[in-house]
């Protein structure tokens, strides 16, 4: 339960520094950055490295063997509730079913193509038509559309 109440965005501290993630995401982050600038990032990185402690441990050990155990247990399946900022935990065979009801229910239908951006353009031109200021209409613009999914 302690675990669980962290929620599913709690992320355990590292045992140990990864530093081949590290430095790969340093790589990926330097290339866009002038060739003098990336150099001086890549030469001080290492020096910084050997420098670093692990960050000391968020979670006890009862924890962290907890986790583990959920973790590769097949049987649960740990995912975010629908409403709220709750943790639900389901036998495995039980949220299949749902899901499997949830896809035979007639409502849910396939789509050939994902009308996400044909949507907002409407969406859109009805608010600017209605007559809402500009930077009303840019407001409720929505930021990163995507289209539903499961």
């Amino acid at each position: 339960m302690a675990v669980l109440s962290k929620g599913l965005n709690f992320a355990p501290a590292p045992r140990i520094i990864p530093y081949a993630d590290i430095i790969g995401g340093i790589k990926q982050a330097v290339r866009r950055l002038p060739e003098v600038t990336a150099v001086e990032i890549r030469s001080e990185v290492p020096m910084v490295l050997k420098r670093a402690i692990p960050p000391k441990s968020n979670i006890s050990r009862k924890e962290r063997e907890a986790i583990r155990t959920l973790r590769n247990n097949p049987d649960l399946t740990i995912l975010p509730a629908d409403k709220g900022n709750a943790t639900v935990i389901l036998k495995t065979d039980e949220y299949r079913q749902k899901i499997l009801d949830i896809l035979n229910d007639a409502s849910c239908k396939t789509q050939c193509r994902d009308a996400t951006d044909a949507i907002t353009r409407k969406t859109v031109d009805l608010m600017k038509k209605c007559g809402l200021p500009q930077d009303t209409v840019k407001n409720l613009r929505p930021q990163a559309p995507v289209p539903p999914r499961i």
